[in-house]
């Protein structure tokens, strides 16, 4: 972190930016498709991170204002209210970053659709992060 700039240092050079880095890291191993699977879907992906980014202020500490949030979680209530995930029928980098940051502001009694998706996405996380601990211990016993 450089005064305030979240920076990734890759043999490349640095990429610079809140969601440079997020995309970076996504798209750096394909197979997970946590970047999604075509050139739409990551398009897709990158229009939610814009959203998070600017819409519900998720790489600053301040909140953003009350009515622009109201306004967005209203969208994203309604987005929700037929699908499951963001992006496509799979988990992508876009789930976890806007359920961060709509996490601070939204009141499961006033969007249900959120509440639930927000669910999942957690779950979802869990369920990959212990994965990844397993296949991690499997290597480690296997070398």
């Amino acid at each position: 972190v450089n005064k305030g700039t979240l920076t990734l240092a890759l043999k490349e050079g640095a990429v610079k930016g809140y969601g440079a880095v997020i995309r970076a890291l996504a798209a750096a191993n394909p197979a997970s498709e946590a970047y999604g699977t075509t050139q739409f879907a990551e398009a897709q992906v990158d229009a939610w991170l814009n959203f998070a980014s600017l819409e519900l202020s998720a790489h600053t500490p301040a909140p953003a204002p009350a009515g622009m949030v109201a306004d967005a979680l209203g969208r994203l209530e309604a987005v929700l209210a037929t699908r499951t995930f963001l992006v496509g029928e799979a988990l992508t980098v876009a789930d976890a970053v806007v359920a961060q940051a709509a996490k601070r502001y939204a009141a499961a009694s006033s969007t249900p659709n959120l509440a639930r998706w927000a669910k999942t996405v957690a779950a979802q996380l869990e369920q990959r992060a212990s994965a990844a601990w397993a296949s991690a211990a499997e290597a480690s016993a296997a070398g």
